[in-house]
């Protein structure tokens, strides 16, 4: 799972006298995106590849199959952080019918709110 170290709300706040007067670059300017995340973009940038502020984390987990039904189970609780959670499922196996070794990979988001 990556997710973010810092929301981009919190990181307006760390970062504020930095944003202060920054004007932001014009290709992050346009499509209804409002002037705070335009700087923060900006800022970004200009901070990059020497640091990230706005870092994200991977992490790893392995999930619990459920004897009742047979399903694998996993929890993300730390998601304190407003933001878009990515979550790569992949699944290793053999079928049991045909004893042929399988492997799937999936793709999965979410978007936590502070709502």
């Amino acid at each position: 799972m990556i997710k973010p170290s810092l929301s981009a709300k919190n990181a307006s706040a760390k970062y504020a006298s930095a944003l202060a007067n920054l004007v932001p670059d014009e290709k992050f300017i346009g499509n209804d995106v409002p002037d705070d995340v335009a700087k923060l973009n900006t800022l970004r940038e200009l901070h990059l590849p020497v640091s990230d502020i706005t870092p994200h984390e991977t992490l790893f987990s392995n999930l619990v199959e459920d004897n009742k039904s047979a399903e694998h189970i996993g929890t993300i609780e730390d998601t304190q952080q407003v933001g878009g959670y990515r979550i790569q499922l992949h699944v290793e196996g053999t079928n049991p019918e045909t004893g042929r070794s399988f492997s799937r990979t999936k793709l999965l988001g979410t978007l936590v709110t502070d709502d």
